[in-house]
Parts: C-alpha cells; structure tokens; sequence
C-alpha cells in the first residue's frame, strides 16, 4: 500500500521482532485509510475486524467519507 516494506533492519531477527512488537508507519496512507488498514494490522487477533464485510464496509466508508454507523 505504502510502496514499501513495513518494517526494515539489519538483520532478520530485528526485522522479525519489529513484525511482532512494531505498529507499521501509515502516515503515507492517506488519514481516512489509516484507522481501517491500523486496525486491519493489528497484532492482537480479537482488535481485527471480525468479517471481511465488516473491512469492507469500513474501507468503503472511510474512502466514500462517510462516518460509520
């Protein structure tokens, strides 16, 4: 999305342990994607969304500019 890796180190170690402890800079999003792809990415399963219709609707909302319901 970013045109980038989200996480970048020296080595592979610190790379894997950015995938696991490092929130991925959005800041390249643009601001109304960048709650639904956050929390899109969310390291804890249960933050998710817990439908792909539910992505979907909040995607389409945040592009569209609607506020969700």
């Amino acid at each position: 999305l970013t045109g980038h890796v989200p996480f970048d180190g020296d080595s592979t170690g610190e790379i894997l342990m950015k995938h696991l402890t490092e929130r991925p800079d959005l800041r390249k999003l643009p601001p109304r994607l960048r709650p639904v792809i956050g929390k899109s990415l969310e390291k804890d399963p249960l933050r998710r969304y817990a439908s792909i219709a539910e992505l979907s609707r909040s995607f389409e909302d945040a592009v569209l500019g609607r506020t969700p319901a």
